[in-house]
């Protein structure tokens, strides 16, 4: 597949780059169109008056402009004929009204528009835990795995996927249920481990 990344933590964040390789470790087409430095919260604004600069780079391309200035860059110069736009991986969550801010969801939802499939990655960072990824490789490998699932089951027109990854690293459970007490009764335990993951 031709996928074009984009993110709105900017060209070389540690998410857009491993996102990257992890991509073309599975043997699809990759082109980096992001911002040429941090954008988060910016939503799906646009550069309406003034030029959007595209400075080339190693993985692609950093523009001056939004996440969804780089979308509509690269729909219509860079990788017109891209099959999927993936956004991410954002360090930090988007969840609920997030993604009304967000510049990561934004992008996907700017791709969308444009009739492409898209989805958005963002990882999770718990409360007290240290900002940055613990292991961006294992997210993307995931996150890739996950686009290509979207691809063999597409989405109806117009809906992106929204994935929220937690700050893992390879070999720790994916997911876990706590107890919950409801009245005098517990409820179990269950521990759900993504077995294709290790």
């Amino acid at each position: 597949m031709k996928v074009m990344l984009v993110n709105d933590d900017g060209y070389g964040a540690p998410g857009i780059e491993a996102m990257a390789e992890a991509l073309k470790n599975a043997g699809h087409e990759v082109l980096v169109a992001a911002p040429d430095g941090q954008r988060s919260g910016s939503g799906q604004s646009v550069t309406l008056d003034g030029e959007v600069r595209a400075v080339r780079k190693p993985l692609g391309w950093a523009l001056t402009g939004t996440p969804a200035d780089c979308v509509r860059a690269g729909l219509l110069h860079l990788m017109p004929d891209c099959d999927m736009v993936i956004s991410g991986i954002n360090l930090g969550a988007n969840l609920g009204t997030d993604c009304n801010y967000s510049g990561t969801a934004a992008a996907a939802r700017e791709a969308v528009m444009n009739g492409r499939a898209a989805m958005a990655v963002s990882c999770a960072i718990r409360p007290g835990e240290k900002w940055c990824f613990r292991d961006a490789v294992y997210l993307a490998e995931y996150a890739v795995k996950v686009m290509e699932q979207l691809a063999a089951h597409p989405l109806p027109r117009g809906v992106f996927l929204n994935l929220n990854l937690p700050n893992l690293m390879r070999g720790e459970d994916f997911t876990r249920v706590r107890p919950r007490w409801a009245g005098s009764a517990a409820t179990e335990t269950l521990t759900w481990r993504i077995a294709a993951m290790r």
